[in-house]
């Protein structure tokens, strides 16, 4: 309407008018957030970032050369300099990083599941009728997340798994190609995390 002062044209007016003024906002990475400051402001504190806690977690970075996500695993912490070392999985080439300035995300939840279960190292589903009764959870590449359930069948002719989730949805897997991990049930360490190829 008449009283608009220019609609979008005046408003890209008054934006390029804040960066003559301001400058360019200056946009960083900090524990997975994309923060912005102008140049002329004192620039935000970032977010904490955990220290010797990500010792042995594998996590992604965006790698700073390469903008791409990569995977490492996190072999040490240096508190005097605040770098976390990792050995990049893809070249096996070990680096430090603050990542106070990266993008990072865990891909392992820890020693503890999400809903408090318990993990123990080194366990696989048998892949035959000894598995019902397992607890699982299975990975959903969708959410990023595991989700946890308990084998309910094996077909031992299509070599599938039945997982009941703990919401009751029902699904079949070939376990043998899913990323699962096996936790501990009825508070015996039964078996344990596990990774398969999703």
């Amino acid at each position: 309407g008449a009283n608009d002062a220019g609609g979008p044209a005046a408003n890209v007016s008054r934006t390029c008018a804040l960066f003559r003024l301001h400058g360019c906002p200056v946009m960083f990475y900090a524990n997975s957030q994309t923060l912005y400051h102008w140049p002329d402001e004192e620039p935000p504190a970032p977010p904490t970032v955990p220290g010797t806690e990500l010792v042995g977690c594998r996590i992604q970075i965006v790698h700073p050369q390469t903008q791409a996500w990569e995977a490492a695993l996190v072999l040490r912490f240096s508190t005097s300099s605040h770098q976390h070392f990792l050995q990049l999985e893809a070249s096996g080439v070990e680096n430090s990083f603050d990542l106070r300035r990266l993008r990072y995300r865990l891909l392992d939840e820890g020693p503890t599941a999400d809903d408090g279960e318990a993990l123990a190292p080194n366990q696989t589903l048998a892949q035959g009728p000894a598995d019902i009764g397992v607890r699982v959870q299975i990975w959903w590449p969708k959410y990023t997340r595991f989700f946890s359930g308990t084998v309910s069948d094996f077909d031992a002719d299509t070599r599938r798994h039945t997982v009941t989730y703990d919401d009751n949805d029902v699904r079949e897997y070939d376990l043998a190609a899913k990323k699962y991990r096996v936790v501990v049930a009825q508070g015996k360490a039964v078996a344990s995390r596990t990774e398969r190829g999703s």
